[in-house]
């Protein structure tokens, strides 16, 4: 195992020299609050001839550090990935911004983020410099999260951001992705790290609505996992009256719903419809009554799905024919358009008399799309019969 590639792309720089190990070793505690000494380092770098094999102390440092275990050294990159493509993607991140809210700069940055999301090896190569890069920290994993990629390879690079940043709010922000990601590929997703950033997320009031939101979320997971009823009640109030607080903080100086966004998709995945519902549509309301604000459209479609879906189980079909004319599902959040078009199908499969090609599509969609995802939380939906549903008519 070559882990001095691996250093490299993590520390971000070329190993060329022993006395280098004494600049990455700080690096490495900087990161991890773990020593390891530049001697070992030396060695495992190939530096120091030696017969003696890592220690798992050692190995465990540098496994932190790197974010992830298994870098796949056997993706390729091609000619024109080394000569052209990375070092374009490393320029661009390193253009002087003249404002955070650029909106042009942003879609030139989806626009990376969709190449390198399709391709893995140049995601790889990548994933440590925009971890470091304070632009892309911005617009790489904070405006544009991969929601398609909490279940895949991506939430290490992820986490890798969060180690750089260093900050309270970027590590909750990586760890609810996390949460979703586990969640969503029905694993465990309420870890002891969790706990701690739930307690400290209800101290912190500044933090942005999307943090707020992602908080509350995940205390009405818990307290529906625990089946504790009173706590989700307690959660639910509480989470009408913060988003009035946000709302009454903030309607001065422009308001975008990210707050009600976080909650109606939440609260779907906690399957309480009639909360998410109350939420999206205050966010519907919100914005088209408030000045228009910078963020990618697809947005806007992706929470039309969640009412779209929301109107098929609780029985709106006046809502439900209204979405079904009016939603793109391609112009949902490229980002995560496989895991707003489960949720799109779902709601066609479950609530339509449909023909048996057009239910045959629908359905390889479906398996496609969660295989691809590993999304397989919304399988559990594939198999409950139509009469679990109000159908309707095409």
């Amino acid at each position: 195992m070559n882990w001095k590639i691996k250093l490299e792309k993590r520390w971000g720089q070329s190993l060329q020299f022993g006395f280098q190990c004494n600049d990455l070793s700080q690096d490495i505690f900087r990161v991890t609050k773990a020593y390891i000494s530049p001697q070992t380092l030396r060695r495992i770098c190939g530096f120091v001839k030696t017969n003696s094999s890592i220690s798992e102390s050692s190995k465990q440092i540098i496994t932190q550090y790197l974010g992830k275990d298994n870098l796949n050294n056997h993706l390729l990159l091609t000619e024109a990935d080394t000569q052209f493509i990375i070092p374009f993607i490393q320029d661009f991140f390193q253009i002087p911004l003249s404002s955070f809210e650029d909106f042009n700069y942003q879609n030139a940055c989806a626009k990376i983020a969709q190449r390198l999301f399709e391709k893995p090896a140049l995601l790889e190569h990548l994933g440590p410099f925009l971890a470091k890069n304070p632009t892309a920290q911005v617009y790489f994993f904070e405006r544009l999260p991969f929601l398609d990629g909490l279940a895949s390879p991506y939430i290490h690079y992820l986490e890798m951001y969060a180690q750089e940043k260093q900050e309270l709010p970027s590590s909750f922000f990586a760890q609810a992705l996390n949460a979703y990601g586990k969640k969503l590929s029905m694993k465990s997703w309420l870890q002891s790290p969790m706990n701690q950033f739930l307690k400290e997320g209800k101290k912190n009031q500044h933090w942005h609505p999307f943090l707020k939101g992602r908080i509350k979320v995940l205390r009405i997971w818990d307290a529906i996992q625990r089946e504790s009823w009173d706590d989700l009640n307690h959660c639910l109030s509480q989470a009408v009256l913060e988003q009035q607080q946000i709302f009454q903080s903030t309607k001065n100086k422009g308001y975008f719903p990210y707050y009600e966004w976080i909650l109606a998709e939440g609260l779907h995945l906690a399957e309480r419809y009639a909360d998410s519902q109350y939420f999206a549509n205050l966010y519907i309301q919100l914005k088209k009554t408030n000045t228009p604000f910078p963020i990618e459209p697809g947005y806007h479609e992706a929470i039309k799905v969640i009412q779209f879906r929301n109107a098929q189980i609780l029985g709106d079909q006046r809502l439900f024919t209204k979405l079904k004319k009016e939603i793109e599902i391609k112009n949902v959040i490229f980002l995560g358009q496989r895991y707003f078009r489960i949720i799109y199908n779902l709601a066609l499969l479950q609530a339509s008399y449909l023909h048996t090609k057009r239910k045959k599509q629908i359905q390889d969609q479906l398996d496609e799309d969660i295989a691809q995802t590993g999304y397989v939380y919304f399988n559990q939906f594939r198999t409950l019969t139509t009469t679990s549903f109000l159908r309707f008519t095409n």
